[in-house]
């Protein structure tokens, strides 16, 4: 049963890190194109 609940809490905080990672690179990405549209006009 605790190894169940190792995995399970081990998977949660795999998923969490990554949604955020993801989310990071996401506002990098927004935020780089929102600002190369207003350098470019």
């Amino acid at each position: 049963m605790i190894r169940m609940v190792i995995r399970f809490v081990f998977a949660a905080i795999l998923s969490i890190t990554i949604g955020i990672i993801l989310l990071n690179l996401i506002l990098k990405i927004s935020s780089n194109n929102e600002h190369g549209c207003i350098k470019d006009t």
